[in-house]
Formats: C-alpha cells, sequence, structure tokens
C-alpha cells in the first residue's frame, strides 16, 4: 500500500538525517587531511570516515547553516511517516539552496574575528557572499538584501509544506474537489401546463 511504501521512506529518510547530524555535531577537523597533514586513524567522528567526510564538506561549503539541512529532513521524514505529500521542483530546489546561501552569509556577518573565524561559522558561500555584499552594498545594505532573499526563498520553500494552497493535504496528492463557483441554472416555462388545458 501506499501508506506502508511512504511510512518505508520515511524511517530511511529519518536514518539519514540522523546519521548526517550525528555527523554534524561530531566533526573534528583533524580527522581530515584538508586540515591536518597527520590525521586521525580511526576518524574521531561517530560516523567514522564517512560522518567526517560529509561533515566537512557541507561545513566547507555552508558552515552552520549545514543544520538547516537536518531540519529540512527531518521534517521530510515527518511528512513521509504521516503520509503527508510534499512536492518538489527545481524552483524549489533553488530556492532552498538561495536559503541556504543567506543563512551562510548572515553567520559571516554577524560572526566577528578574523577571517577564519568567519570561514569556520559561514563556510566558503557565506564568507564570499557577505564579502561581495559588503563591498558594493555596505553592512546595512548587506544585511537589507539578505533578509529580502532569505524572505522570497522561505516563501517559495514553503510552498511544498504539506496541506498547502491547491490540495486537500491527502496522502493520494488529489487536488480538493471543492468548487470555486457554483452554477445554479433556473428554467422557466411560459407555456401552460397541458394537465391544465
Amino acid at each position: 500500500k501506499y501508506e506502508h511504501i511512504s511510512e518505508i521512506k520515511g524511517i530511511i529518510i529519518l536514518a539519514l538525517g540522523l546519521i548526517l547530524l550525528a555527523s554534524l555535531v561530531s566533526f573534528v577537523p583533524a580527522d581530515l587531511s584538508w586540515y591536518s597533514s597527520q590525521p586521525n586513524i580511526p576518524a574521531k567522528n561517530w560516523v567514522r570516515i564517512f560522518g567526517a567526510y560529509a561533515a566537512g564538506a557541507l561545513f566547507f561549503t555552508f558552515g552552520n547553516s549545514s543544520f538547516i539541512i537536518v531540519l529540512f529532513m527531518l521534517f521530510w521524514s515527518w511528512s513521509r511517516l504521516t503520509n503527508r505529500v510534499i512536492r518538489f521542483s527545481t524552483a524549489k530546489f533553488i530556492s532552498f539552496f538561495v536559503l541556504l546561501c543567506v543563512a551562510s552569509a548572515l553567520f559571516s556577518l554577524t560572526s566577528f574575528g578574523t577571517a577564519a573565524s568567519r570561514f569556520q561559522n559561514a563556510g566558503i558561500i557565506g564568507l564570499t557572499v557577505a564579502n561581495f555584499l559588503v563591498k558594493y552594498f555596505g553592512a546595512v545594505g548587506a544585511y537589507i538584501l539578505l533578509a529580502a532573499l532569505g524572505a522570497l526563498a522561505l516563501i517559495l520553500t514553503g510552498a511544498c509544506v504539506p496541506g498547502g494552497q491547491g490540495t486537500s493535504g491527502r496522502s493520494d496528492g488529489s487536488a480538493s474537489a471543492t468548487p470555486k463557483h457554483v452554477r445554479i441554472g433556473i428554467t422557466v416555462n411560459d407555456e401552460p401546463d397541458a394537465a391544465e388545458g
């Protein structure tokens, strides 16, 4: 049945999300040769070498905003376990990526210290986007632009929430059967009733 398949997918997504969360929480830079000439063998990450590389790649790219991916996976798992439908599209994936970039840039702007500490919190994307915006728009302009982009990304990404506009929120994903307009026709017979004649 569809419900069983959806629940199986939800459990798999939940497991992957928890693995990713454990990898991020227990990340140790010394596990990777990117950060140390003598990496830890075995890796001290709770998910060992897979967790070390997964967390290292995400932290390098997005910084602390990588935890947003975990939140999304947990929400996706919940929607599957409760037989709700999330509709994906290219525009929604792009908006989610923009949301990650905005969050990373905000981590960079709110981090005080050297460029190394900003990179550690924001990743390469956050540091690059923040430096570009501050250079051409200043700090105030950067915050305004990031707030606007973040709001737009949230609106587009939020459109995939189960039970959104245009759907009934059922597991079969069918649209609501409630009509928008009901047309009522009334026929008036001007001729006298045949029975009266």
